[in-house]
């Protein structure tokens, strides 16, 4: 008896599942079938009606000027854009309800299907802002022309913009509910625009503020982060992970902890192109903001990721961009070590040497004096160059006998003096790495 009421509730429980996808199908349908960039031209010709009388006087008064030409080259990219966001909406439209019309249950979560295999091939949020945002680098002409009417002119453009994004915002209603995944597809599209009015340095959290209510949590903000960092847009994506805190990171110290961070952990997923982009972010936040700390964390960590992805002459180049940094207090030594290091590892051993020389005599590397004279002896040895190479190793054995970077030249001494059969003095130099360096292994 009991096995039998289960199955009817089970039946019940399937029946009801099943109705509520052909509910939302249908829904879904029809919103799909009033979707598309008629009902954006719609919705813009709407919230035109106050001044499009007014703006095409303008328009015609000014026809054969560079700047109305300016402002119609922009207001067609806006619509352009608009198309592409109109039929990238109506695609996830579309998939979430091919997603329900394939199964018998509504999806609930964000793990229950993946937006990444959509079956529309359209371009991606990112695409869309990649392949436009050239083309929004120039900001709004400012004519010379009564100012009522410039008035007018941005307003017309201002009213463009909201009629693109609030377009998206009212087909992505009908999808945030059911699909979570779709939902942060919808709230990336809505984006598009705003950032390419934007540059990412001016973004702030009073943009924030004016986004509908409806794209402030906590998940859409997160993705919008993602997002943000996908397109090269650091400072946005900091921007949207402080929102709403109680300690901001409004100051330098903080911005940098956050986008040193975030790199860091963009390294450990092997999203380096990101992670490249959060690292110069960081270093033009401390230069800003005189932050030498910061600045030589971050230049570290950037040249080391080049290394990393094989790139050893990239990672010279940013030290040398870091030599060149105007922070007073910056460790300019370290900074010379790491760049004769990444050089010794690019193969460019006569760059060492050409360069080693004012480093060796420069007091603000007298830290890291050992190691300069250790990566130029190194150098001499590649290059043929027996004397120099010689007078370097006096040099640091006689002022740095106790640090093990000696044990390496006194094997190298000892194999020298093998290669003429010197064999007493090959061992007794041998003898002087067991006795006084008894685990040391040189890396450089």
């Amino acid at each position: 008896m009991n096995n039998l009421n289960m199955a009817g509730q089970q039946r019940r429980k399937s029946l009801k599942t099943s109705a509520s996808a052909f509910i939302l199908a249908l829904f879904l349908s029809a919103a799909i079938s009033s979707a598309g960039p008629s009902s954006y031209i719609g919705l813009k010709k709407k919230l035109l009606i106050p001044i499009q009388s007014e703006f095409d006087r303008i328009s015609k008064s000014y026809d054969n000027e560079a700047f109305m030409r300016g402002y119609h080259e922009k207001l067609a990219l806006i619509d352009e854009i608009a198309e592409l966001l109109a039929k990238n909406v109506q695609a996830i439209q579309s998939d979430v309800l091919a997603g329900i019309l394939d199964g018998d249950a509504v999806p609930v979560s964000v793990n229950a299907r993946s937006m990444k295999n959509k079956r529309f091939n359209w371009p991606s949020a990112a695409e869309i802002y990649n392949d436009h945002r050239g083309e929004f680098s120039a900001t709004l002409p400012t004519p010379s022309i009564p100012k009522q009417e410039l008035a007018i002119l941005r307003e017309y453009y201002g009213l463009s913009v909201k009629a693109a994004t609030e377009y998206v915002q009212r087909q992505g209603k009908s999808i945030a509910a059911i699909d979570e995944n779709a939902e942060l597809e919808v709230a990336k599209l809505y984006m598009v625009i705003l950032f390419l009015q934007v540059p990412d340095e001016s973004w702030s959290s009073g943009y924030i503020d004016q986004l509908p209510e409806k794209i402030k949590t906590a998940k859409i903000f997160r993705a919008i982060e993602e997002f943000s960092l996908t397109i090269n847009r650091p400072f946005s994506a900091l921007q949207f992970a402080q929102y709403g805190q109680k300690n901001k990171m409004g100051l330098t110290e903080e911005a940098c902890k956050y986008l040193f961070k975030t790199s860091t952990i963009l390294i450990l997923q092997g999203e380096y192109r990101k992670a490249i982009r959060c690292l110069k972010a960081s270093i033009k936040e401390a230069e800003k903001g005189d932050d030498p700390a910061s600045l030589m964390k971050a230049y570290v960590q950037l040249a080391q990721l080049y290394e990393q992805m094989g790139h050893p002459k990239l990672s010279a180049v940013t030290m040398k961009d870091a030599l060149n940094s105007q922070s007073k207090t910056f460790n300019w030594g370290h900074a010379a070590m790491l760049r004769l290091k990444y050089l010794y590892k690019s193969g460019e051993f006569s760059t060492v040497l050409k360069e080693s020389p004012k480093y060796l005599e420069d007091v603000r590397c007298q830290l890291y004096l050992p190691q300069l004279i250790y990566i130029s002896w190194l150098s001499c040895k590649q290059e043929k160059q027996a004397f120099e190479a010689d007078r370097l190793q006096q040099m640091l054995l006689s002022q740095f006998p106790e640090i093990p970077l000696c044990a390496d030249m006194y094997f190298a001494t000892a194999m020298s003096a093998l290669a003429v059969g010197d064999y007493a003095k090959a061992e007794r130099f041998l003898n002087l790495i067991e006795d006084k360096f008894p685990s040391c292994s040189i890396v450089l």
